[in-house]
């Protein structure tokens, strides 16, 4: 545990680093939410309102596991593993879902339940007075993306075909997708 002065030099490191990212136009900035990370930035406004925001949610809120495969997507997105970017996309939307079940003690089926089915069963405990379908539609398309895209679907023989501008779109997506589902008022009645 860093102490108050040692944080404060080490929140002075990142926001320089990040200051110079930006100016040199690097396309990358440090997080500090979670173990802290780097992260790449499609676009700053997006970051801010979605992407950061997500991370800070998902901390608050406990669900540390969705959180940690979403900060590992990124790593792998910087890293050129896009295979492996995607398939933790569809991993942190699926954890998040199973994490919040868990604590307001909705039951689903930790081994089996697949994007679709965690979907319908949060369908049922959403309390909203819109319809979830739209929204659901959305949110399936993380999965399908991961499945048709990453090494999650791809069956022998087959090449994956992630690339980089997908998986950042599947990035992105997840992060607004992450922010709904954390957010979204659920009960377990």
């Amino acid at each position: 545990m860093l102490s108050k002065k040692g944080y404060d030099r080490y929140s002075i490191i990142i926001h320089n680093t990040n200051k110079y990212f930006k100016l040199d136009r690097i396309g990358y900035t440090f997080i500090t939410e979670g173990d802290g990370s780097i992260v790449f930035i499609e676009d700053e406004h997006f970051y801010n309102e979605c992407t950061q925001k997500s991370l800070s949610l998902l901390t608050q809120k406990g669900y540390s596991n969705a959180q940690n495969f979403f900060i590992d997507a990124y790593k792998k997105l910087a890293a050129s593993d896009y295979d492996d970017a995607i398939v933790d996309v569809g991993r942190a939307i699926e954890t998040l879902l199973k994490e919040r079940f868990s604590k307001l003690g909705i039951p689903y089926d930790d081994k089996k339940d697949s994007l679709n089915k965690l979907l319908n069963i949060a369908k049922q405990h959403i309390i909203t007075p819109y319809s979830f379908e739209p929204f659901q539609q959305t949110l399936l398309e993380v999965g399908r993306a991961r499945n048709q895209m990453g090494a999650h679907g791809v069956t022998p023989g087959q090449t994956p075909v992630a690339d980089e501008l997908h998986v950042r779109f599947a990035i992105n997506q997840a992060a607004a997708n992450l922010l709904f589902l954390a957010e979204v008022p659920m009960s377990n009645k």
